[in-house]
């Protein structure tokens, strides 16, 4: 009888799709951050024009401004210099 690989490749359909998931959060993140801010539009009308929920991109919005700026990939802002 062959071993189970079942719990393996559900792990990494899991995991893909939590990838997906968070790059597909990401991109709504961005997009909503730059039509609220470049085009001055309110959370539901950007919501609207993205397709989405305004509560789910409220929810993105917050979640997304909660995290620590590393868990998105970026670089942390460097600290000013300090005069010697």
């Amino acid at each position: 009888m062959l071993p189970l690989r079942v719990p393996r490749i559900l792990d990494a359909t899991s995991n893909m799709q939590h990838q997906h998931d968070s790059h597909t959060e990401a991109a709504l993140y961005w997009a909503a951050v730059s039509l609220i801010v470049c085009e001055g539009l309110s959370i539901e009308k950007a919501a609207d024009r993205l397709g989405v929920d305004g509560e789910e991109l409220t929810d993105i919005l917050h979640r997304r401004q909660s995290l620590r700026p590393t868990a998105f990939g970026d670089s942390p802002l460097p600290s000013p210099a300090k005069p010697h």
